[in-house]
């Protein structure tokens, strides 16, 4: 098991938001988190449809004028948002995961076990978009299940840009538990792409949990389908059950931190 994929998300990520050096350009990149921070909780407030230039300008107390100099257009803004928000994603999860990994060494564990555990901290991370950092869940929630074009297709490649280093770093975790024999032999990139379906899926149910209380349990649910679809690959029962006890163990405390950083 490397650490060389989640380096590298944090290093691409870091690249990809760099920070100003001179007065005017950190004044200029607070007003830009601003226009952003502002255009997401109209989005996740009501929705695409309700995010426009004037009102923006509005909310900000701007000029249309004056924010046209920072966003040429909705879909500028759009595609900010989005490569913002994967890039925020990546780093997150590669700092997490660089950690989870130095953990997993420093435990007696089986490598059959061992490799499961980083997938199985992954899949309990990412069920807790919903709850600590909605406003952006909802965004590539939207994003993903909406077959229209959004934005140009320059906007989407930085997206995606963005988006490869994670995808490639969970390819690697299904190798390295393919090599360890944990999993049974398999395309890597299919895996990953099939676990993300499953985990975005089953997150996706948060407005029937709200709606039909008690029907079933939701973070139960999206850590059942991590485990099922990892079983699905070929681990067994047994070892998926001890490694996603030391995913969750491992993963308890940087999730408290996180939310202790996101509230203040």
């Amino acid at each position: 098991m490397t650490l060389d994929c989640f380096v590298n998300i944090v290093y691409k990520t870091n690249v990809i938001h760099k920070v100003e050096s001179s007065p005017r350009g950190r004044r200029r990149q607070a007003r830009t988190e601003q226009i952003l921070a502002t255009a997401m909780r109209i989005l996740a407030e009501d929705g695409l449809n309700s995010l426009t230039i004037h009102r923006l300008a509005e909310e900000l107390d701007y000029t249309v004028g004056a924010l046209y100099r920072y966003f040429p257009s909705k879909d500028a803004i759009l595609a900010e948002i989005e490569q913002t928000v994967v890039t925020d994603l990546g780093r997150l999860i590669g700092r997490a995961m660089g950690h989870i990994i130095i953990k997993v060494k420093e435990r007696d564990l089986a490598p059959s076990v061992a490799a499961l555990v980083p997938l199985l901290a992954l899949a309990a991370l990412y069920r807790q978009q919903p709850r600590l950092w909605p406003e952006r869940y909802w965004l590539v929630s939207q994003n993903l299940a909406n077959p229209r074009r959004l934005t140009s297709d320059a906007a989407e490649a930085r997206v995606t840009a963005a988006l490869m280093p994670i995808l490639d770093a969970a390819a690697d975790l299904f190798e390295a538990a393919a090599r360890a024999g944990a999993l049974a032999p398999g395309d890597a990139g299919q895996r990953t792409m099939i676990f993300w379906s499953v985990l975005h899926g089953a997150t996706q149910l948060q407005k029937l949990d709200r709606l039909r209380p008690g029907y079933f349990e939701l973070p139960a649910l999206v850590r059942d389908a991590a485990q099922t679809t990892l079983c699905g690959f070929g681990a067994s029962a047994a070892r998926v059950a001890s490694a996603a006890t030391v995913a969750e163990e491992l993963i308890a405390p940087l999730l408290t931190t996180r939310k202790r950083r996101e509230t203040r």
